[in-house]
């Protein structure tokens, strides 16, 4: 089956949607009950040109069914304000979320698209008085856009990432508030968590740091650290057409998903016990 799709360029994900959500989620579509482990995240829970993403793999390691509700380009923001999706998600017995960046989200300065959080939308009059010089009109993904007002003054840039984080924090209080316990956090990245202050413009946690996630003390956090073994064989088992391989090579592969799973068994596995 391998062969078959490297020969076509591309895998079948399947896409489908639950309940009344507008969400497109890798399937197949299952029947969600108590048995089941429910996965939210984005591109990396998705797993965009990886045969086996994490839930897949956690599933055969934890001995439950588990249930892939990642969405390729979302981010927080896509589920924060989508109730159908939380209250599918709620029919499950433990809910992972995966913890996504503070660039994903609408905030005072400017919006994102509601279900594809990296694309910007539009600025907030907020942000183009803070930054006269800048054109809008060339962007149109949010982290482009940040990189470019971090280049044009920093100082005003930590202004911005102030808000971001703020934003941040009410989505995920909106999020949490709607799911039901037992919800395990995992954050993917090549590093741990640092304590606050402005962090690398890598990496799908964005600007999301200790302080920021030690609000949700009632949820178990995983920290799934990629090895840069991993790291180094990224694209080694991954499914994409030539033209593709820049983008496959900045995403998850088959071996950092194994070490998420790996990482979330034990958490996942006495969530579902308790």
């Amino acid at each position: 089956m391998a062969f078959e799709y490297a020969a076509l360029g591309a895998l079948d994900y399947l896409p489908c949607r639950y309940g009344v959500s507008q969400l497109v989620m890798r399937g197949p579509e299952q029947q969600i009950g108590p048995e089941h482990v429910a996965c939210l995240g984005g591109t990396e829970t998705f797993g965009k040109f990886v045969p086996e993403p994490f839930p897949d793999i956690l599933e055969q390691v934890i001995g439950r069914p588990v249930v892939n509700l990642g969405v390729v380009n979302a981010g927080l923001g896509a589920f924060a304000g989508d109730a159908g999706i939380q209250g599918v998600a709620n029919m499950a017995g433990c809910r992972v979320v995966q913890v996504m960046g503070a660039h994903t989200v609408s905030n005072g300065y400017f919006r994102v698209h509601p279900r594809r959080n990296d694309r910007f939308i539009a600025p907030t009059e907020l942000l183009e008085r803070l930054y006269p010089e800048v054109d809008f009109t060339e962007y149109h993904f949010t982290r482009a856009l940040l990189l470019r007002l971090r280049q044009v003054s920093r100082d005003r840039f930590a202004t911005v990432v102030t808000e971001l984080k703020a934003a941040w924090v009410r989505a995920m209080d909106q999020l949490i508030e709607g799911l039901e316990a037992p919800v395990v956090l995992v954050r993917i990245a090549d590093a741990p968590l640092v304590d606050s202050g402005e962090q690398k413009m890598r990496g799908g946690a964005l600007f999301v740091d200790r302080q920021m996630l030690a609000r949700y003390e009632d949820t178990k956090l995983v920290e799934a650290n990629i090895s840069p073994a991993a790291r180094a064989t990224n694209l080694r088992g991954m499914v994409y057409a030539p033209m593709q391989e820049p983008m496959a090579a900045e995403l998850l592969g088959p071996a950092g998903q194994a070490e998420v799973a790996a990482a979330l068994s034990r958490s996942v596995r006495k969530a579902m016990e308790s």
